[in-house]
């Protein structure tokens, strides 16, 4: 199993499956997805998540894999869990320094002009932005109001403009979240009803 999507997607996954029943208890049940621009990098390799087991394995491809994957749970779960007042929605944090970039550090430009390379065959002229040297990323206030917002990609605090922010359509797909759903639900040996 390739431990960025296991780690990244699939824990995520079964603990809010496992917890789900508290989380609908709540008064204003929602569950934030911490996704990430990197989504634009990649979308989830279904039939290859393991990348043909790390023959052809790039550790940005399956980084944005596993963003892309955050993403399709939160419109997953919005789907199946509307009738049940819950609210789900992916995020953005900004990008940040934090110990899992650490060992960027020692390649800073050579690692990013890599990324940004990538980010931008993907059809994102944009590049990847460079890091916040404020550590600010999720500390940043995200106002409640954005909150009431069904199926959005939450931005650098603010809900993602589909006209200048870049969300994939493989990110926001609803058929790309089933298919997703299915093969986490095989993956981790559980079935979860709606």
């Amino acid at each position: 199993m390739e431990s960025q999507f296991a780690t990244n997607h699939l824990v995520p996954f079964l603990l809010t499956n496992l917890i789900m029943g508290k989380v609908l208890a709540a008064r204003s049940p929602r569950v934030v997805m911490v996704a990430s621009d990197g989504h634009r990098l990649s979308g989830v390799r279904i039939k290859d998540y393991n990348f043909d087991n790390g023959k052809v394995y790039n550790r940005y491809l399956s980084y944005g894999q596993t963003k892309t994957a955050n993403m399709l749970m939160a419109v997953s779960l919005a789907e199946k869990l509307a009738t049940r007042n819950l609210l789900a929605f992916g995020l953005h944090p900004g990008v940040i320094f934090t110990n899992l970039a650490n060992h960027l550090l020692e390649d800073l430009d050579g690692s990013f002009e890599e990324l940004a390379a990538l980010d931008r065959a993907q059809g994102n002229p944009e590049g990847w932005k460079r890091l916040d040297p404020k550590p600010l990323g999720t500390a940043r206030p995200i106002s409640m109001q954005l909150l009431i917002l069904i199926l959005q990609y939450l931005t650098d605090c603010h809900v993602a403009d589909p006209w200048v922010d870049t969300a994939k359509p493989w990110a926001t797909s609803p058929l790309e979240a089933e298919r997703l759903w299915k093969l986490s639900e095989e993956l981790v040996g559980e079935r979860f009803k709606s």
